[in-house]
């Protein structure tokens, strides 16, 4: 398991930042959405079913992320609290209770899809951009935070020893 971050930025690197490129020159250079750039760029081929699938994808992503989203809600309203102590046993408890009643993660998923629906609804500049401006920042916050909170662990020297020294020993 040593190898597994080397690969990670390995893959990250050498597949990762070039489609990422590819992806933001083919919406600048088409100026059309997902479905229609592939279009737009080779008209009369095939390309246009790789604009569709994106789209399908996003879709599919979204079914998972929702679920997953309104899960993290309900999370965030135990640590609101003060409900999470015990974190591990905790979490897994709360879990078993979403499963076993079906109605509380169909509450968090309607109250995350809302809350999405409701920024998209207001345009990229007032919705998106004006979301995005308070988010982002909340968000470098928390990871600022569990970083210190993880730093602060027993053992966590050796955690990152593992994370940013790689042993080639185990890639032959």
């Amino acid at each position: 398991c040593g190898i597994y971050p080397c690969i990670t930025w390995f893959a990250w690197l050498i597949l990762g930042i070039p489609i990422m490129i590819a992806e933001f020159l083919i919406g600048r250079r088409s100026r059309a959405n997902t479905a229609r750039a592939y279009q737009k760029l080779a008209p009369g081929t095939h390309w246009r079913w790789v604009g569709r699938m994106g789209v399908l994808a996003g879709f599919l992503i979204l079914g998972y992320y929702s679920v997953v989203a309104g899960w993290t809600l309900e999370f965030i309203g135990e640590a609101a609290t003060n409900s999470l102590p015990g974190v591990g046993s905790r979490f897994h408890r709360i879990l078993q209770q979403l499963c076993q009643q079906p109605w509380r993660p169909v509450i968090w998923l309607v109250l995350f899809l809302l809350a999405t629906h409701l920024i998209i609804v207001k345009g990229v500049e007032k919705g998106i951009e004006k979301s995005a401006k308070i988010m982002m920042p909340m968000l470098f916050v928390l990871l600022i935070i569990l970083a210190i909170c993880s730093i602060s662990l027993p053992g966590a020297g050796a955690g990152i020893e593992f994370l940013l020294k790689p042993d080639f020993s185990k890639v032959d």
